[in-house]
């Protein structure tokens, strides 16, 4: 390997979990994907590799825009954001307003548990 590619992650072990007749069963297999890209171009070809990056990368844009929808962000500019998203890279997640979060499960609370909030928030002064 040269000094530009990256190592290599361990990526060879597929594990799931299911259920069968109310027993839970984990299984693990083991699975050349091959080491680099280029491994795996050569095993696959780069079509279905691809198609494979695409299909992922599709998954992960869902997610960046469902949390920009929750943030109140408007589709002008969660575009806007899709100019400098890369797949697969952290992005910088704000952090929920607690109120926020608090006037979205007073809704579904008891009267006893919004007696116990209000209680626990005049306590806190």
């Amino acid at each position: 390997m040269d000094e530009t590619e990256e190592p290599a992650v361990e990526t060879n072990t597929i594990t799931a979990k299911g259920k069968k007749d109310e027993v839970e069963h984990t299984i693990s297999v083991i699975y050349d994907f091959g080491e680099v890209l280029e491994d795996s171009v050569d095993m696959f070809g780069g079509a279905l590799v691809h198609a494979k990056f695409k299909a992922s990368a599709k998954i992960d844009g869902q997610a960046k825009i469902r949390r920009d929808v929750g943030a109140g962000k408007s589709a002008e500019e969660i575009q806007e954001s899709f100019l400098t998203w890369k797949p697969g890279m952290p992005t910088e997640r704000k952090a929920k307003d607690p109120v926020d979060v608090l006037i979205g499960k007073w809704k579904d609370m008891t009267e006893d548990d919004r007696a116990n909030m209000l209680r626990r928030l005049k306590a806190a002064e």
